[in-house]
């Protein structure tokens, strides 16, 4: 008896050993190479599925990549010689001929191994006999069984077809009555005496009833002169700025002094107090500007002027309209000097439209960028010491007349310079502050001109981050007003004509 198990193992290891076929040859894939062309073992290619098509240009371009190293190099002659552009590579898992994937030599075997043929046949006797079926031992012949679980099929697809059904709906009626109760119509009579007016109060009436008219009769011949010109002059003027201005408020209008058709427009953000709190880090990151207008380019601001924070009013100074002073919604004041930029404020008009219009610099895609007139941005000068400016923002910002000046004390005296060096701003704080552009006697001399490394005039390089005001003024409570605070908005300052002494002033400050 054990001889004979002896035997059939044998047997069985001689059955087992197959001989390599000369269609094919047997090649060890790395797992770099399975990846390469898309041939994972288990993945990509099964047991069940174990062919690969691989281009013949993909191997020839993996032996310039890697040489020697390629797993097709043992059979590199055979592939550049073959005929056909793809190579069949098929996967075994089993290392039936030595290796895990073996390479088809041959077309015609290629052609073989993808259609697979079988052939079934039997005895002619056998057909149409009756066949009987009867129970076995499955341990009473080999192969007595064959087992078919059940896996998960990737090329499995399941067809949807359409189907049309119809279906139809009898709508169930239902009779519903309802009784309403009926109002009958009611004819409702009311009746008021007329009031009269006393004697007194028609001749009330009556006189304010000429005042009118007369008021009317006499804005007649301005009304009518106005509609007139409404219907004549109808153009206007709009500024655009895409990238300064989009989105903002505007806080502040001025017109040039000196210069016409120069207008300056301040922007801020149109946000309330909280939703200023909520877009800090935003609004920080974002410049505050005062833009420079000319009537002659509606598009790009002739210069920009950079503040510290929105600017909420500002004023040229009016005996030199290149110093400009401005009120920040923080509470601090900013001065800038232009006097650098003043001749392409005066000389743009006329340069405008006449450069360059027969140039073929101006066609289009011809454009030379070096030559674009980009608007220059001026840092502020000087600003204001945060603890001695005011606490809330400033709204209204104006130059004490040329001829007057205002002590530390308050007094009002001349001003033989006849330059104007002092301003008064007013915020909601219930402050007045007066402020001097003039240096200190005590203050530190002046860094010298020809040393600006960031191109700042040192006009007012005194007065940065120093500056105080000279006189501050607070706001009291009005008598009989009642309980409550109150703070300038605005100043108006008037002056008598032909008066040009310090008597000659007079000035206003409407309160809140």
């Amino acid at each position: 008896m054990p001889e004979e198990r002896k035997e059939d193992a044998d047997a069985g290891e001689e059955e087992g050993e197959e001989e390599i076929p000369s269609y094919i040859m047997p090649l060890f894939f790395t797992s770099k190479t399975q990846e390469i062309f898309g041939c994972k073992g288990d993945e990509d290619v099964t047991e069940e599925n174990p062919h690969k098509l691989i281009p013949k240009e993909a191997v020839i371009r993996d032996f310039k990549d890697r040489a020697a190293v390629s797993d097709f190099h043992p059979a590199k002659k055979i592939v550049l010689d073959y005929q056909t552009d793809e190579l069949l590579v098929v996967y075994d898992p089993l290392f039936k001929y030595g290796q895990n994937f073996y390479l088809v030599l041959t077309e015609e075997a290629k052609d073989r191994i993808l259609n697979v043929k079988f052939r079934i046949s039997r005895k002619r006797r056998e057909f149409g006999a009756p066949v009987t079926f009867s129970d076995r031992n499955v341990s009473d012949a080999k192969d007595g069984f064959v087992e078919c679980p059940s896996y998960e099929d990737e090329s499995y697809g399941l067809i949807k077809k359409e189907l049309d059904k119809g279906i139809q709906a009898v709508p169930v009626l239902t009779d519903i009555g309802n009784q309403t109760e009926w109002r009958k119509p009611c004819n409702a009579v009311t009746q008021y005496v007329a009031r009269t007016l006393e004697q007194k109060s028609k001749e009330e009436v009556k006189r304010t009833t000429v005042d009118i008219l007369s008021f009317i009769e006499k804005v007649t011949p301005r009304f009518e002169l106005a509609l007139q010109q409404n219907e004549i002059l109808d153009e206007y003027q709009s500024f655009t700025d895409l990238q300064y201005s989009k989105e903002k408020t505007i806080t502040d209008i001025q017109w040039h002094p000196a210069i016409k058709g120069i207008i300056a427009v301040s922007c801020g953000e149109g946000l309330s107090f909280d939703d200023r709190v909520d877009n800090f880090s935003r609004i920080l990151m974002t410049s505050s500007l005062v833009l420079i207008w000319s009537f002659s380019d509606p598009i790009h601001p002739l210069a920009l002027l950079e503040a510290p924070d929105d600017i909420f009013s500002f004023k040229f100074n009016p005996s030199d309209p290149n110093i400009i002073a401005g009120g920040c919604i923080n509470g601090q004041l900013v001065l800038w000097d232009i006097t650098n930029h003043s001749d392409r404020l005066r000389s743009h008009r006329q340069s405008h439209g006449q450069s360059k219009k027969n140039s073929m610099n101006s066609l289009p895609g011809f454009e030379d960028e070096s030559s674009f007139d980009r608007s220059p941005i001026l840092r502020y000068c000087a600003v204001s010491s945060i603890e001695h400016s005011h606490k809330t923002v400033v709204t209204d910002i104006t130059w004490i007349p040329d001829h007057m000046e205002i002590g530390r004390m308050g007094v009002v005296v001349e001003n033989k310079s006849q330059q104007c060096n002092q301003l008064m701003s007013c915020a909601a704080d219930g402050t007045v502050l007066v402020w001097d552009t003039r240096p200190n006697k005590s203050a530190a001399p002046a860094q010298a001109a020809g040393h600006n490394p960031v191109g700042i005039l040192p006009t007012f390089k005194h007065l940065d981050l120093t500056w105080k005001p000279v006189l501050r003024v607070t706001v009291a409570h009005l008598a009989g007003a009642g309980a409550g605070e109150f703070g300038p908005i605005v100043f108006s300052i008037s002056e008598r004509q032909g008066a040009r002494t310090a008597g000659g002033l007079a000035s206003f400050v409407p309160w809140k």
